[in-house]
């Protein structure tokens, strides 16, 4: 006898609603980490303009509400029942659809990499993709493994022991789901991981020009390679993708109050702040100090 879907969409948002009363229990803001690693809680309550945003790679599901992400040009939308997988360091702007609650799970590359071997011995790894940004819809069990990796919160003494045999469930069931191919990928050989390497150096160096040359050794091939499989992977280029992330730290500083132009510039890595702030202007529509008092 086949599952009836209205029953199975309703036992979803069952869980969903679950979730979601989780996260309310233990999440004081936007971005609350919690007791258990690898785990912040989101929270948002009111509409509000576009975020700039560091994404780290990581795995995102979506109880409630909705998230619109603007990377590199590119725009992805991730709804309530969804879960959102990024695999490289990264500049994004968000909305948020009000009330949203979401769980992110910061993404561990030695536990992940663990995995992945244990699932190729057994020859149950999905096929590799080449996204670095993904949505999929979430299954039952895996929304049921999120909810009690949330559910741990109420039992911090047991947390610590409990909640790493709750996050291998959680990567596990996302591995052998369909955004499983792009954790596989972002750790393998190949260009998904040389983009993963230049985009987590791009990311430590934001107060420092770096050159293709020294970005392609860090990542082990060739500038010529690395500037092909860096637009492929995020469709922008290396230069451009480190000036976003020079920018966004940029936003960051002069919404603080203590920083001029000239200096916000020389923190980032501009020699030139006239530089500085026509690239400013370009990608958010007003010169920094201007900014700086809207926020």
């Amino acid at each position: 006898m086949q599952n009836d879907p209205v029953i199975a969409r309703s036992a979803s948002q069952v869980g969903l609603d679950r979730l979601s009363s989780l996260i309310d229990r233990h999440a004081t803001g936007f971005g609350t980490p919690t007791v258990v690693d690898h785990q912040l809680l989101v929270s948002v309550n009111e509409q509000a303009a576009a975020e700039d945003l560091r994404y780290v790679p990581m795995v995102c599901f979506v109880a409630r509400g909705a998230k619109s992400l603007l990377v590199n040009d590119e725009t992805l939308m991730v709804s309530r029942g969804e879960m959102f997988v990024g695999v490289i360091d990264a500049a994004v702007s968000a909305a948020f659809e009000a009330p949203y609650r979401a769980v992110t799970l910061i993404l561990d590359e030695r536990i992940l990499a663990n995995l992945i071997v244990e699932l190729n011995e057994d020859g149950r790894s999905g096929h590799p993709v080449d996204r670095v940004f993904a949505t999929a819809i979430m299954d039952e069990r895996l929304l049921d493994a999120v909810s009690r990796w949330v559910q741990l919160n109420d039992e911090p003494a047991h947390a610590a022991t409990l909640s790493r045999r709750v996050e291998d469930e959680i990567l596990y069931r996302v591995l052998i789901g369909p955004l499983g191919g792009s954790l596989t990928r972002a750790m393998a050989p190949g260009h998904i991981a040389t983009v993963r390497l230049a985009t987590a150096y791009l990311a430590k160096k934001i107060a420092h020009k770096v050159s293709l040359a020294e970005l392609a050794a860090v990542a082990h091939c060739s500038p010529s390679a690395l500037a092909k499989q860096f637009r492929l992977a995020t469709g922008t280029s290396p230069m451009r993708f480190h000036k976003q992330l020079k920018l966004q730290r940029a936003r960051q500083l002069l919404a603080t109050g203590s920083y001029t132009a000239a200096s916000t510039a020389s923190a980032v890595g501009y020699v030139s702040a006239s530089q500085f702030s026509r690239d400013y202007r370009q990608r958010y529509g007003v010169p920094p100090l201007q900014h700086a008092r809207a926020l």
